[in-house]
């Protein structure tokens, strides 16, 4: 069997194969500058969906833009002050029967950024899924869906324990918070939707970093599955040439064209 090196700029060793890492850009907070569609109706103004975006009650303020988001979350209690249900701080929704109704928020970043995480100051949205757009009409790129803890018993303030970590990096300039369930009032069978701030973690825009990983399938071929253009080369510091035909990803070499020692490299289009 003919062995195989695969080199990528992005990823760590896997499946014992090398594997080359360039470093990653840094991610800054960056507040939303506008909360532009929602289909979730506010309980009144007081409370309204601006307190989403506009560091009211954060006790340790950063810089939107420019504060290095793993630096300021490397502490867990950032603290988000809170006066209970209806307190100015935060955004509420009316009160809703339905624990398991569906709704969304959709805030603009204001350009294009690339985006790997989302933290949210969170109350009472139980399950939420996140989603990233170039364009509010476009197709939407789904970042995950995550199961967020209950701080509805935290009377006078709570942490922003709630940060949200992307499989990969999307690029876009909208972020969709569709908000799947809610916690209920403790004692109740009704609640609110509520929460103090939402923020991403975002790097200049662009194309976003390539990808590539590699699996042995079990009829001995080798499948490359990537982001980008897929280059080869047969040394490790030798010149990267687009494999031929540029074929689409996942891509499965054929045996017959596996050379001896081979690299393997994933760039941006």
């Amino acid at each position: 069997m003919k062995a195989i090196s695969l080199s990528c700029l992005w990823l760590p060793v896997v499946l014992g194969f090398s594997f080359m890492a360039e470093p990653t850009p840094a991610q800054f907070v960056l507040s939303p500058i506008a909360v532009v569609a929602t289909n979730i109706t506010t309980y009144n103004e007081t409370i309204s969906a601006t307190n989403l975006i506009n560091q009211s009650g954060i006790e340790t303020p950063f810089v939107s833009g420019v504060t290095v988001f793993d630096t300021y979350f490397a502490d867990p209690f950032r603290m988000l002050a809170n006066s209970g249900d209806g307190g100015t701080n935060n955004w509420q929704s009316e009160v809703a029967f339905d624990l398991g109704y569906q709704g969304y928020i959709d805030f603009d970043l204001g350009a294009v950024y690339q985006i790997n995480k989302l933290a949210i100051w969170n109350r009472s949205l139980s399950n939420v899924t996140v989603k990233i757009l170039m364009d509010l009409g476009g197709p939407e790129q789904v970042a995950g869906d995550f199961t967020l803890l209950n701080r509805q018993s935290y009377p006078f303030s709570y942490p922003a324990e709630e940060v949200l970590p992307f499989a990969v990096v999307h690029q876009g300039r909208y972020v969709r918070l569709v908000i799947n369930s809610i916690y209920p009032i403790q004692g109740f069978s009704f609640g609110y939707a509520s929460a103090g701030e939402v923020v991403a973690s975002v790097s200049v825009g662009g194309t976003p970093p390539p990808t590539l990983s590699v699996a042995h399938e079990p009829n001995g071929d080798v499948k490359v599955t990537f982001t980008g253009t897929l280059l080869t080369s047969t040394t490790a510091g030798g010149t990267f040439t687009n494999v031929p035909g540029n074929p689409p990803s996942p891509y499965t070499p054929p045996k017959d064209s596996l050379l001896p020692t081979q690299f393997f490299r994933a760039r941006s289009n």
